[in-house]
């Protein structure tokens, strides 16, 4: 009797744990519009410009619509599924690791672009500027297939071609106070690394903040950050990764670890369409409407 309530017990935890985090496969290499918020005929126009980018340079942009992520994870961020799906569906290539993710949770009215761990945290505030610029207000306005395609054609122009063709993120200006809107004023008086964190938001609000903060070793100020893959996830196990902050004055390195989502199998993968072997160690941008 114990035996048989023991064996009970561990199917009933291992079903739970399967409820707790759900990834639906990859149904196209680039439009997975399980939410049903595209039209055939934006699908189609979305279609021509990512497969002229993936024959131009070989970069993937993989969209997912889905309904809420309570429905998918009831234990996870978006930021967290999100990252967890590209490494399930393993957007782009592993070199130089340049895919991108555009998913949207209809219900839950948020979205997030997640970028491939080959993009380094200052392309986290082009994504956001996409997101803010591009997606949002169609979003806003009830137009969700215009701001997918307004999205991709951002992500497309701003992200994926410049950092194939070896740019840096540009770094945004800014904002000059007019006399029409005297209430704006007050971001003249606020730490540098404030406006960054309310321009940027995400990774790029700690990178802001991180450059304003004084090093621990000699006080200076200007730190370096830098994102590090020690061990890549695989298949069977999460990876490990340290993002590092470098004291220019001093050379003093403060570390924090952090873990990178376990990567689908190969039979996965090839089960899923698209999949190239690409990883995500979180980096990107998120918004709401």
């Amino acid at each position: 009797m114990r035996a048989l309530l023991t064996a009970f017990v561990a199917v009933f935890l291992t079903a739970q744990g399967a409820l707790a985090q759900f990834y639906p496969d990859q149904t196209s290499p680039t439009i997975n519009d399980f939410a049903g918020l595209i039209d055939s005929a934006t699908e189609a126009r979305i279609n021509d410009r990512l497969a002229a980018l993936k024959a131009s340079q070989g970069t993937d942009i993989v969209i997912a619509t889905l309904s809420s992520v309570s429905f998918y994870a009831k234990d996870m961020t978006i930021p967290e599924y999100a990252t967890g799906l590209f490494n399930k569906w393993r957007v782009g290539r592993d070199t130089p690791n340049d895919g991108i993710l555009l998913i949207v949770f209809r219900d839950d009215r948020e979205l997030r672009v997640a970028l491939g761990a080959g993009y380094d945290g200052a392309w986290d505030g082009i994504a956001k500027e996409v997101i803010d610029a591009d997606i949002l207000p169609a979003f806003r306005a009830g137009d969700y297939p215009g701001g997918i395609a307004a999205g991709v054609n951002g992500l497309i122009e701003k992200v994926a071609v410049p950092f194939h063709n070896g740019a840096n993120a540009p770094v945004a200006a800014a904002a000059t106070p007019t006399p029409e809107d005297p209430a704006s004023l007050w971001w003249l008086l606020l730490p540098l690394g404030l406006i960054g964190a309310v321009v940027w938001g995400g990774r790029a609000a700690a990178k802001a903040i991180q450059n304003a903060r004084k090093c621990e070793n000699c006080g200076a100020r200007g730190l370096r950050p830098e994102r590090v893959t020690l061990e890549p996830a695989t298949a069977n196990s999460t990876g490990r990764g340290e993002r590092r902050a470098t004291c220019p004055s001093c050379g003093h390195v403060a570390v924090t670890a952090f873990t990178i989502a376990m990567l689908s199998s190969s039979s996965d993968a090839s089960d899923s369409s698209g999949g190239g072997g690409g990883s995500s160690d979180g980096g990107g941008a998120s918004g709401s409407w």
